[in-house]
């Protein structure tokens, strides 16, 4: 998984790179690239994932859309989505199926009559 998550790194870092957008534009990319892709997230709980999600789609208003200009939006906008469905597709294989999350335990432990 490792392996593979930094070749996803590697080839969304060059399609930024390749792409005709400002500077800042394409550091912020990379910023956030490197921010999300250089963790780890295996064996996570569905709420950590759904928090990590959370956290990068506040981040493309944060650091990505100050950053660029009227011109560079659509193209910024693309690489994004390519990014966020990157990450989401690693986090959703990255989840523990058998952990239970904090509803299902304290359903669980209220007795059924």
């Amino acid at each position: 998984m490792y392996k593979a998550k930094m070749a996803e790194m590697d080839r969304l870092n060059k399609k930024i790179d390749e792409e005709t957008i400002s500077l800042s534009a394409k550091r912020a990319l990379h910023d956030l690239v490197e921010d999300f892709f250089s963790r780890n997230y295996q064996n996570i709980s569905e709420e950590w994932k759904n928090k990590v999600e959370n956290k990068f789609n506040r981040k493309k208003y944060e650091m990505v859309l100050p950053k660029c200009n009227i011109r560079d939006r659509g193209k910024v906008d693309d690489i994004f989505s390519q990014i966020e469905t990157s990450l989401f597709t690693i986090l959703d294989q990255s989840v523990d199926k058998t952990r239970k999350s904090k509803l299902e335990k304290i359903l669980s432990s209220i007795p059924r009559k």
